[in-house]
């Protein structure tokens, strides 16, 4: 019995020997070649493009009749407790300011068009206007550039001007918000492509573009060819936007 038994663990043990042995010579196996590729994580969807125009400092100027609301957003005037105290809503939400209180707000102005209202409480001289000023930046979702001359519309548009534009433009680049192609400068010559217009200036001159940018959105650029530098064209300038609630139902 102690013989069968020592002859039992000793070809137990000559397997676990050769068992070990032959892990020892198996091919490394490779998840991959099991699991197959691993699923790519998932991507955030691509912004499309945005063209912003900024109103900067204290240029945007609002005046609000009491009980009404400034155009384009959820900015209300409710009445006067005193002097100087003012009750308003943002966003339907009741709220207390005084003059040199901020009055912010941001927003779907009109279709594609997304606005930010800083702006801040002035004193009032009497008790049925509510007077502000700040700055204002509105951006116009997925932008394409088509020259045009501003159509005859009865309904209301929220217009912003005063619109600084400062622009450096390199050779063959289109400049924002507008259809021109800055192509070549020589000998104080600056040509443009992507107009109908004649497309040749001076350095120094004026420039004046207008078209839309969206079917609801048009846009009138005043500028000047401020000079060539190291990486392109400087140009500066203001800009005007009038943005509609509905789009344009005329053809250029």
């Amino acid at each position: 019995m102690i013989e069968f038994r020592k002859r039992t663990l000793w070809l137990i043990g000559c397997l676990c020997l050769l068992g070990f042995s032959g892990c020892q010579f198996v091919p490394a196996i490779e998840l991959p070649d099991i699991l197959g590729t691993p699923t790519p994580q998932p991507m955030p969807t691509p912004v499309g493009d945005t063209l912003d125009y900024n109103i900067t400092g204290n240029n945007f100027d609002v005046t609000i009749g009491i009980g009404q609301t400034q155009p384009g957003t959820l900015l209300t005037f409710v009445d006067k407790q005193s002097s100087d105290i003012f009750n308003v809503k943002i966003d339907g939400l009741d709220a207390v300011k005084r003059p040199g209180d901020s009055f912010n707000w941001q927003g779907i102005v009109a279709p594609g068009t997304y606005a930010t209202y800083l702006l801040q409480l002035l004193p009032s001289l009497n008790d049925v206007q509510l007077l502000a000023n700040g700055s204002v930046t509105v951006s116009i979702f997925d932008p394409t550039p088509r020259e045009a001359t501003f159509p005859e519309r009865n309904d209301s548009s929220l217009i912003y001007q005063n619109i600084e534009i400062d622009y450096l433009i390199p050779q063959g680049v289109t400049m924002p918000g507008t259809t021109l192609v800055f192509d070549r400068e020589e000998s104080g010559l600056v040509t443009f492509s992507g107009t109908e217009g004649f497309p040749q200036y001076a350095l120094g001159d004026s420039l004046r573009w207008e078209g839309f940018l969206r079917d609801n959105v048009f846009v009138t650029h005043d500028l000047k060819l401020i000079g060539m530098e190291t990486n392109g064209l400087r140009v500066q300038g203001t800009a005007t936007l009038r943005v509609f609630t509905a789009p344009l139902t005329t053809t250029p």
